[in-house]
């Protein structure tokens, strides 16, 4: 890291950098060197060793740091600035590196202090892995990763505006300005067991090989940590799952070649857009349970298989995130644009964010064992293919999907209206009181795929929440599939053609319908989020009736088994 200031002030982290400049500024660089030597610091450099710093090194060896140090002394009269003898500093500064790689030691990173205005004022660089920014907490989770508690968040690259802000520091526990009664009042609808649905549609879809190899080195996504073996027939041979979906794209065919149609070939985005209309799916009919139960609902953990970025994607991650494990437990704002959510509030559903039930503030009668009941949508054992791959949530669930220690579930038919499973509750007022009613992913995706049983609270329901809950579509744009750009734009130039309909015209994302661009289009918005209105039954290939919901649970999952993935949504 250098900065280069009006007043030719520059600083740098290591000796191997500041070797290749003229410093001008204060400057500093250090090595770990044996105490025990005779001479344990280089000529020219300062011991800092006292008898209460000294430390000993992974083997076990007294260290003592050595430290070159620089300072301004010449001074400009006209400006009044100070600056360094450049020559003498960086002979000085040559000898010390060569000295200490000679005797095999590896420099130590120093905290930068940049000197400004003539060594007026110092600006020091924060670390990053205290001092974190949106991406690399919120979303990268890399404090997770090198277990260092962060001292500081900012809420930076958010979605969403300030309520999109405001929502992700409420996730993670980090919301103060919440009044008590948001943590005590109501009843709740705690969605469960989207993992075993993601699963489900990860079993459901074949991919290349190398999608889910792992680099050298590189930290398996923790999303497969609990995952039987047999549950992972879609990456065979894996041991530790790394997804990298930029190998749809096949390098064999010549990558950054004119003569390739790459609008045609697979998406890199493709499977993360099958989630997206999967977990939409969910959150719909959880929203419309909510509303007809007059509960509170908590949105599941979100799961994302690409990150959510203005430009082109690298291997479906913004550039700079290499290190990104997916899937990944992604904000709400990344799946959703949850600015709109604020008009949810103001119609007939409330909700709070995924980690309301693990948060201290939480009222205790709330946060209870006891205080939750299961309800559970039965399976439909006519099922062609999406209800045996969605098995109920387990974790904390017994095997027949009700919380361990607690009473049975609540079931209700496969194919239920939501009016129809309020009917139950009101007959059952043990579950009906309950301040939490847990239900699963799968039990969501098997009530009625037109939501209510009476036309008029179906269009309300569709009328107040589908625009706010699924306004606004992303696009998702991998370089994989837009190699060529710079062709692109020097032929639109000599054309005549402005950049940007040249990019709006000749780019293949994947997404949004309104956007040209778009190649596949990919409807999720209110008018795809809408409820079927004929629910009638229909026959399977035995001539047996197969329930709505089934039908519903066989076109989400059955058509990704298909290539290209690209293809499943269009």
């Amino acid at each position: 890291m250098t900065g280069q200031y009006a007043d030719g002030d520059t600083s740098c982290r290591i000796p191997d950098c500041l070797l290749s400049r003229k410093p001008s500024v204060p400057s500093s660089a250090s090595y770990e060197a044996d105490a025990q030597g005779l001479h344990p610091c280089p000529t020219g450099a300062a011991d800092t060793g006292a008898a209460d710093t000294l430390k000993r090194s992974a083997n076990g060896v007294r260290v003592i740091p050595c430290v070159w140090r620089a300072e301004p002394s010449i001074h400009d009269a006209h400006t009044n600035l100070t600056s360094l003898q450049e020559a003498l500093a960086h002979h000085s500064l040559a000898h010390f590196h060569e000295q200490n790689v000679a005797l095999g030691r590896r420099a130590c990173m120093q905290r930068v202090s940049h000197w400004m205005w003539g060594s007026r004022v110092r600006v020091g660089l924060l670390p990053m892995a205290q001092f974190m920014q949106g991406h690399t907490y919120f979303v990268q989770h890399l404090h997770e990763q090198t277990r260092i508690p962060p001292v500081h968040v900012h809420v930076t690259y958010t979605l969403s505006g300030d309520y999109g802000k405001r929502f992700r520091l409420r996730s993670a526990g980090l919301w103060q300005a919440e009044t008590s009664e948001y943590y005590e009042q109501g009843n709740f609808l705690h969605v469960v067991g989207l993992e075993d649905a993601v699963l489900a549609l990860l079993r459901a879809q074949s991919f290349p090989d190398g999608v889910w190899r792992c680099a050298p080195g590189e930290v398996p996504s923790r999303f497969f940590d609990n995952v039987p073996a047999d549950q992972l027939g879609f990456a065979p041979n894996a041991s530790g799952l790394c997804y990298h979906p930029s190998h749809f794209v096949p390098t064999s065919v010549g990558v950054g070649s004119a003569s390739i149609d790459y609008e045609k070939l697979p998406d890199p985005a493709a499977p993360h857009v099958r989630l997206q209309h999967l977990t939409r799916l969910v959150v719909r009919n959880a929203l419309a349970l909510a509303s007809a139960t007059k509960r509170r609902l908590v949105l599941p953990t979100l799961w994302c298989m690409c990150d959510r970025y203005w430009w082109h994607l690298d291997d479906c991650r913004m550039p700079g995130a290499k290190s990104l494990t997916m899937p990944f437990a992604c904000p709400t704002d990344l799946a959703f644009n949850i600015d709109n959510w604020e008009g949810l509030l103001k119609s007939r559903v409330q909700f709070v964010e995924a980690a309301f039930l693990d948060n201290p503030r939480t009222h205790a009668d709330i946060r209870a064992p006891a205080a939750a009941r299961t309800l559970r949508v039965a399976r439909d054992s006519l099922s062609a293919n999406g209800d045996r791959q969605l098995p109920d949530a387990k974790g904390s669930l017994a095997a027949d999907g009700s919380p361990t220690g607690v009473s049975r579930p609540l079931v209700v038919p496969s194919g239920s209206a939501v009016e129809e499973v309020v009917e139950t509750l009101v007959r059952a007022p043990d579950a009906g009181g309950a301040r939490v009613l847990r239900v699963s992913a799968a039990s969501l995706l098997r009530l009625s795929p037109c939501g209510f049983r009476e036309e008029k609270e179906r269009r309300a329901f569709e009328a107040a929440v589908l625009p706010h809950a699924f306004g606004g579509q992303h696009s998702y744009c991998g370089k994989e599939r837009n190699p060529n750009l710079g062709l692109v734009i020097s032929e639109a130039r000599r054309m005549g053609m402005p950049d940007e309909q040249a990019l709006t015209l000749f780019r293949n994302c994947t997404g949004n319908p309104a956007n040209a661009f778009n190649k596949p289009k990919v409807d999720l918005g209110p008018e795809a989020m809408r409820f079927l209105g004929d629910c009638g039954g229909a026959a399977g290939a035995d001539g047996r009736r197969r329930s709505p919901a089934t039908r519903m649970l066989d076109a989400v999952l059955a058509p990704a088994v298909q290539p290209p993935p690209a293809r499943v949504l269009r």
